[in-house]
This record gives C-alpha cells, structure tokens and sequence, in this order.
C-alpha cells in the first residue's frame, strides 16, 4: 500500500515513518528540492518543503507539495509568453486539477504543440559521414590518415535539418512527462508529440541544460515552450534504489517561475519607454573580477536607470534581511545607479518599503506582489511595482 503525505510550499510536515531505503532515495531525487529533520522517535522524521512544488514518488510513498498560490496565477506564470487567447479548456482543467503535476504537464504540452504545430524548427547542423556521392568539403585530413579508405569518401557539410537544440529539448521534456505521467490523455499527447518530433535525436538533460539559447526572429516562437522545457528538465530527477526500486520527482521550483513572470509583466508594461533586461552579467570588482548577475536591469537606450532583484519569498529578518539588502546595493553600485528595487512574494516579516543608503543616499525599494486573489487584483498589484520602478528609473 503505498502512503500519501501532502505539504504546501515551505511547509513542515507532521512526523512520518520512512525506512533508510526511502530516507536514501528521498535525498537522492529531492535533494535541495526538500529537507529531513530528525525527530526524537528515530523511526520518524519531518519533511520540510522549499520553494519547490511537484511530487517526490518513493518506494511506498508519494510526497505531494502543492503551491500556495492560486491556480489560476500558477497558470499564468507558466504560460508566460503565450496569447492569452490561445487558451481554452487547458486553462480551466488547469483550474479544476488538485494534482499540481498534471496540470503543468497539460500545460507544457499545449505550448509545445502550439510551437510546433506548423512545422518544426529547422537549421544548419555540422555533419561528418562517409558518403558515395561528394557533399560539401572532402575531409582531407580523414583521407591522409587513412588513404586506403577512399571510398565512400569522408565528406563534411552543413546539413538543413530539424535535429537542432531547440527541437531537441522540447523532445526530452515531453519524453519525461510521458514517461511520469499515469493520465491517458496525457500520454497520448506526449506520444503524438514524439512522433511529430522524431527528427531530433535524444541527448542527455544535462548535456541541453549546459546550452544557453539566443533568440531570432527565426526561434522566438519557440521561446515560451523551450522556456516551459528546461522548468520541466531542471525538475526532474530519477533514481534506482539498492534493490531495484525507482525512485524520482517532478518539481518545479517557484523561484524561477516568479522571476520569468515578474520579468515578463514589468517588460510589457515599461516597454518601450523602459528596457527591462534579465539576469545582465557584469563584474563587481576591477579587472573583471567578482562576477553578479542582478535579475532585473532597467535601461533606456544604452543608459541604465536602476536594478532589481527578485525573490519568491524573503526569508527570516535580522542578518538573512540584511543579506538580501546588501546584495540589491552591490547592483546598483555596481551600475551607479541611485536605487534599485527588491521584488518579494511572501515574506516571514514584511520589509521596510525604502531605506536610505547613509552617505551615498542610494534608496532600497522594497515592494510586494503576492499572488492570492483573481487575475484582476494581481494585475493591478503589477500596476502598482511597474509604476514604482517607472518612478525609480526618472
């Protein structure tokens, strides 16, 4: 009989009894994703969830940890970049669905599908094969290291073919849900969807997580999806325990996703007069030394105007506070700017809404932008950050 143990997001859960054998496998698919502590009973232990939601499945047990944030809100950010109009009953099944997970698998797979639905992507991939007819260059080297083996003879040419990165990714996300997924009509999407994307060979996840894509004209509609597909295989872990047991987990974690859709909103509602940049890498130190990475940078034209930095939750008070304080002033020291603003979800004690740097006179603005309530009150939340970062970059 396998056991049940539900939590939300950040949550500690009432004490349950797991073996080694699961305490093993938790740790090695949950790893940073949720937390053990001991109990005095040392039969007994308490999880501790983080910022990630999803489902950790053991041997005989199953650990759900459901988001705090309305179904609805989740939704959105997922679907970030996606018309709203593009969306139907996945969006109401979304809302309906107690099982986080497939609601995100719906949702995934609905973008795949839109970005491929009139075609796959297609671009020039480096080939090396031995052909009977001469394509491109003769490899010349290949000849003088074996000149016996004329033929067929080893060519090298740029080969238009839909075995690209892109196409790549999208097949390995839709592969992980097939294979986690228990819904039919979700299986037979992922097997409608791996036939459509057949062309692309598999690779590893850690091997297409390593890329950092650049985005064209010819590849921005494929944006949100692929974006949706490294959430997917960043969430993903699988594992066999001694005895032949597979153990695994689909997380996602919130932190991501509240920065992708905080960084989304605030570019449509301050472009074009103001350019929102995300994750700008630059260096703190002379000699390019130190290097940061603020998650929101401000600029009008080629001037910026102030930085920001976004958490999905803030964390205790006293040192923990100070830390998140101490890193929005090294950005915008680092860009000399005059303030910058720290953007929050949720916080164990709410901030100061603005310090005041002595000396420099730099302004911290700390501002909220919780997710409960409908689509209307978190927009005019939006509203609200947006008019104060347009105000802050003045």
């Amino acid at each position: 009989m396998i056991k049940h143990t539900e939590l939300s997001e950040y949550e500690t859960s009432a004490p349950i009894k797991l073996s080694l054998e699961q305490r093993a496998a938790l740790m090695a698919v949950g790893g940073q994703k949720v937390s053990l502590l001991a109990e005095a009973d040392p039969s007994l232990v308490r999880v501790r969830a983080t910022s990630y939601v999803g489902a950790l499945v053991l041997p005989g047990h199953t650990i759900w940890v459901r988001p705090k944030s309305a179904p609805d809100n989740l939704f959105r950010m997922l679907t970030v970049g996606v018309p709203a109009g593009t969306w139907g009953s996945e969006q109401a099944g979304f809302e309906r669905t107690d099982d986080v997970v497939t609601g995100i698998s719906e949702a995934v797979l609905r973008c795949v599908h839109l970005a491929t639905a009139r075609g796959l992507l297609r671009g020039y991939r480096e080939t090396e094969e031995r052909s009977p007819v001469l394509r491109g260059r003769l490899m010349i080297d290949s000849l003088a290291r074996q000149p016996w083996a004329l033929a067929p003879a080893p060519c090298r040419f740029d080969d238009f073919t839909a075995d690209v990165w892109e196409n790549r990714m999208l097949r390995a996300a839709v592969r992980v849900i097939g294979g986690w997924s228990g819904h039919a009509g979700i299986r037979r999407e992922c097997a409608r969807l791996l036939d459509r994307l057949s062309e692309a060979d598999e690779e590893l996840p850690s091997a297409l997580l390593a890329h950092d894509p650049i985005y064209t004209r010819v590849n921005e509609h494929y944006r949100p999806a692929l974006e949706l597909a490294r959430v997917v295989l960043r969430g993903h872990s699988f594992s066999e325990t001694r005895g032949g047991l597979v153990a695994q987990s689909f997380m996602i974690d919130m932190n991501d996703l509240f920065e992708r859709w905080v960084t989304d909103e605030l570019g449509h509602r301050l472009e074009p007069a103001v350019r929102v940049v995300a994750q700008d890498q630059t260096h703190l130190a002379e000699g390019r030394r130190v290097a940061i990475r603020p998650d929101l940078v401000f600029r009008r034209g080629t001037r910026t105007l102030s930085v920001g930095d976004v958490k999905y939750k803030l964390t205790g008070d006293g040192m923990a506070r100070s830390a998140d304080y101490f890193q929005l002033l090294a950005y915008c020291t680092t860009y000399d700017v005059p303030s910058g603003v720290l953007i929050y979800c949720t916080a164990d004690a709410p901030p100061d809404s603005e310090v005041v740097i002595r000396h420099s006179g730099q302004r911290l603005h700390c501002v909220s932008l919780p997710l409960h309530g409908g689509p209307e009150l978190v927009a005019q939340r939006l509203e609200r950050v947006a008019e104060l970062v347009s105000q802050s970059s003045r």
